[in-house]
């Protein structure tokens, strides 16, 4: 495979990778692999013939001479040769010449008239020893053969006893390659005595070298024919294969490309396929067909997707405006109320969509009454999103008017909404107002889940409430109102079934069980660790599962009246007493020396205003109020007094880059308060500045 894509690709590159010179290679390679075959099979056939046939005649010449020789000769040989060899091999040879008489002349004389009639390289007459580990020679058929005169004797391998062996009645003729290079084929065929007793072996040989040498001529003569056959066969194919799939290939190429620049270009209604007119009558036609057709559909494909595109961007930003409108609706800045230390409270909403139908929200109807709401809309969406806006509204507006029973505020909420639900939704809805003095809670319940608290030391539980019809269900239902008492350090949790009801990827609930586990597992935290901890574990047991319902959430500690207060004249005179009154609660605390030394400057800056400026040129009265709170702690310092109104943070922060002599006069001290404070909040209410500094340990 090509290292690179065809786009980077040189023209030579395209070529050598191009199907063309693929399909050739391809033909070749499998034209090679016929040929090896051919070859191999042939070359095969050929040398078998070839040896069969010089095999068979020595076989029939070494078998019919054995029955021509003079037996008794060579049996006399055999026994006299045989003798001078067991007693000593180096001198048989010579002893052997005394042996060479007019028999065994006649015997030379038999052998080379066969050699000659038969135009063999030689015949030769020998006898094995008792070990078949030597072959002594007897007679042969020319004088000039000294290597296998009488008593001379060779050393016999596998292959040469291999010749001497009989196969179905015929000698076993052989190829052998001599030492000298030359191929020779051996047959020997066995001489018997008068008494049918080996006499020796009548052994024929014939020189092949030249016929194998004929036969590797013949091989490259088919190399030859079957790679010129290859070449020209490939060099066709390919020319057809050109004309009939690259050709019309290239020209469906060369129209996507044509297709994609036009696109580029911003043309539409192209017609690049249509004019291709290719006509091979087989897929590649189809294939142009179908481009084509799939052309005429990008075409309409791409106008309904400009249209749907543009709706879908429009209806995008819609809901974008809408998630803005409904997240602005709900209180989203924490802490909500800096300057009450008596609670504190936090509140987390995770939509399925880009809008969504639960709802939280909590305000104070007044300095003493905290109302508190946890809602769920039936249905997604949009359709939810606009009800639950509707519902926020209801229940808002009642409860500020008649903040006296939640369970009243309930059944003149679902009145309203029932007045004109055409869409026929509906609302859950858990409603509780606390008197932040006491603790005391009055609540009603319209079908919403069940409230969890958490008495301070113990375990968070489930609050098994009594519950109502939802709201916008059935018009003039009336709901049963019920009350409880939060102490200093109980926690109530409020949530929508998005909680309980979220599901893994097995399809398992959340649960009540698990939410009670989850919350029990982090007991000690502030309400923002609460819910940050809850959602934590929801995420971990939901893992890739998609979230199919709102995750609402909210969480109140109640802490009671723990603020301690000093009220004291508004004078200069006075600002020991106001840090002696601070240092002693935040030492008791155990507060850092560094942190007590940033709010001693703090409180300072804010007192000394406040004795300067709130009432000039008279003297009144200021409440410098201390609470120290949470895990890790975290000290409220509170100051209010009835002096002229003035917002100490909408006064533009000075430019510390200047020199003093370049800077404008004042500023200088709150701009350092902001700095050291974590946190700091004015508001004027009820003919008072309110403002509250934070500042963690």
């Amino acid at each position: 495979m090509p290292s690179k894509s065809v786009r980077e690709m040189s023209s030579l590159e395209r070529q050598h990778y191009s199907l063309a010179a693929r399909s050739f290679h391809a033909i070749l390679i499998l034209s090679l692999i016929l040929s090896i075959a051919a070859i191999g099979f042939g070359y095969t056939l050929y040398v078998k013939e070839i040896n069969n046939h010089y095999k068979d005649k020595l076989s029939d010449v070494a078998l019919t001479a054995a029955e021509l020789v003079d037996r008794e000769e060579v049996a006399y040989l055999s026994s006299e040769i045989m003798a001078f060899w067991q007693a000593d091999p180096a001198s048989a040879p010579e002893k052997s010449e005394a042996l060479l008489d007019e028999r065994y002349e006649a015997l030379h004389e038999s052998l080379h008239a066969i050699r000659t009639a038969n135009r063999l390289t030689a015949v030769l007459i020998g006898v094995t020893d008792a070990d078949e580990d030597y072959l002594v020679f007897l007679a042969n058929s020319d004088a000039y053969m000294a290597a296998y005169a009488p008593g001379k004797t060779i050393l016999l391998d596998k292959a040469h006893l291999d010749s001497y062996a009989m196969k179905d009645g015929r000698p076993n003729a052989v190829i052998l390659k001599q030492t000298d290079g030359e191929y020779a084929c051996s047959a020997a065929a066995p001489i018997l005595g008068e008494s049918g007793e080996l006499a020796g072996y009548l052994i024929c040989n014939l020189l092949v070298t030249d016929e194998i040498k004929s036969t590797v001529g013949f091989l490259w003569q088919y190399v030859l024919l079957l790679a010129v056959v290859a070449l020209i066969l490939g060099y066709v194919s390919v020319q057809h294969l050109k004309k009939t799939v690259v050709a019309p290939i290239n020209k469906i190429t060369a129209a996507a490309e044509a297709y994609i620049e036009s696109r580029r270009a911003g043309m539409r209604d192209l017609t690049h396929f249509d004019e291709l007119n290719i006509s091979t009558g087989d897929e590649v036609e189809n294939l142009s067909l179908i481009m084509a057709d799939m052309e005429h559909e990008l075409n309409s494909y791409e106008e309904n997707l400009t249209r749907i595109t543009a709706e879908k961007e429009r209806i995008g930003a819609e809901l974008g405006i809408a998630s803005q409108i409904q997240e602005g609706m709900l209180p989203s800045i924490f802490p909500p109320f800096p300057g009450r230390s008596e609670f504190d409270i936090y509140a987390t909403m995770h939509t399925a969509k880009e809008v969504g139908g639960d709802f939280y929200d909590f305000f104070l109807i007044d300095d003493d009454h905290l109302a508190l709401v946890m809602a769920d809309v039936s249905g997604k969406g949009v359709p939810a999103a606009l009800f639950m806006m509707a519902s926020k509204i209801l229940i808002n507006n009642y409860a500020l008017m008649n903040p006296d029973s939640p369970a009243k505020i309930l059944e003149r909420v679902n009145h309203q909404i029932c007045l004109s639900n055409k869409a026929e939704m509906f609302v859950t809805t858990w409603l509780g107002i606390l008197e932040i003095s006491t603790g005391r809670m009055r609540a009603a319940n319209a079908g919403h889940e069940y409230p969890v608290i958490r008495r301070s030391g113990g375990q968070y539980e489930l609050f098994r409430d009594r519950h109502g019809f939802v709201l916008g269900g059935m018009d003039g239902m009336r709901y049963k109102e019920y009350e409880f008492v939060l102490d200093e350090g109980d926690v109530l949790f409020l949530y929508t079934d998005g909680v309980t009801e979220a599901t893994d990827n097995r399809n398992v609930l959340f649960g009540e069980q698990r939410l009670l586990d989850a919350l029990n597992k982090y007991p000690s935290g502030n309400p923002k660790e609460i819910l940050d901890n809850l959602k934590k574990e929801i995420d971990l047991f939901v893992g890739d599962a998609p979230q199919f319902d709102d995750i609402t959430m909210l969480c109140l500690r109640y802490r009671g009246e723990s603020m301690k207060k000093l009220t004291i004249q508004a004078t200069v005179d006075n600002l020991d007493e106001v840090l002696a009154f601070v240092d002693g609660i935040l030492e008791a605390a155990d507060c850092p020396l560094k942190t007590q030394m940033q709010i001693d400057v703090a409180v300072e800056e804010i007192f000394v205003n406040i004795a300067n400026y709130a009432y000039a040129p008279d003297v009144g009265n200021a409440v410098i109020g201390v609470d120290v709170v949470g895990e890790p702690p975290c000290a409220h310092i509170s100051f209010s007094d009835s002096g002229m109104p003035y917002n100490p943070l909408e006064k533009e922060d000075p430019d510390v880059t200047l020199t003093a002599e370049e800077r404008a006069i004042g500023g200088l001290g709150i701009f350092m308060v902001k700095k050291t404070m974590d946190a700091m909040d004015y508001e004027y209410r009820h003919g008072q500045n309110l403002l509250t500094l934070i500042k963690k340990f």
